[in-house]
């Protein structure tokens, strides 16, 4: 319901990306401060590892957890202070930052939606 209400609450407000915005994504920050291909890597071998070790592979399987979730958070708080020094730092007559700032919260809105849109999927 959430992201049902959040989708109609901008229809027709969001442009589609322009290929300058697609190069600008390229070059945003992962909101994962970590490899995927490294964190797969680690899954792939602990849960391997479950039929010789069940309690070990659950251990490694909650630090790799751990791990993940301190480094969401830490690149999420990073990228966050990056958004609020830059609009922070902008005069109050300077509309065009402004305007640039609060596309970047929209963006980066964009980018964690799909995790509550799947938490919402899966409770149901």
């Amino acid at each position: 319901m959430l992201v049902r209400e959040y989708d109609e609450s901008i229809e027709g407000q969001v442009a589609e990306p322009s290929p300058e915005r697609s190069d600008e994504a390229a070059a945003r920050p992962a909101l994962l401060g970590a490899d995927p291909g490294e964190l797969q890597g680690r899954w792939r071998d602990l849960q391997a590892s479950f039929v010789d070790d069940p309690r070990e592979a659950v251990e490694r399987a909650d630090t790799l957890l751990d791990e993940t979730t301190a480094s969401l958070h830490s690149a999420l708080e990073a990228h966050v202070h990056e958004l609020r020094e830059h609009w922070k730092s902008a005069g109050d007559g300077d509309t065009e930052q402004l305007r640039t700032a609060l596309r970047d919260y929209l963006d980066l809105l964009h980018r964690l939606l799909p995790l509550a849109a799947a938490d919402l999927h899966e409770t149901r």
